[in-house]
C-alpha cells in the first residue's frame, strides 16, 4: 500500500509513500532498499534512482 507521485517531470523527481499498515510490515531497525526501474523498448530497462530506507518507530504519541 503506497504511492508514486511524480514531483519534477523534467528533473525526473518523485515522491514514494508507504502506508503505515505496509511499513509496519516491514518492521524498524532494517534496512531497506528501493529502486525505480523504466521499460523502454529497445535499449530495455534501466535504473534511473536507488536507494536505502529505514522504518522508525513511532515516537509521537496523541495526548488529551
Amino acid at each position: 500500500d503506497g504511492a508514486i507521485t511524480i514531483d519534477d517531470l523534467v528533473d525526473g523527481d518523485i515522491t514514494i509513500t508507504l502506508s503505515a499498515a505496509a511499513a509496519a510490515q516491514l518492521g524498524t531497525g532494517a534496512a531497506w532498499r528501493w529502486d525505480v526501474q523504466v521499460a523502454q523498448p529497445g535499449p530495455g530497462v534501466w535504473t534511473p534512482r536507488a536507494g536505502v530506507f529505514m522504518v522508525q518507530e513511532d515516537v509521537t504519541r496523541a495526548v488529551g
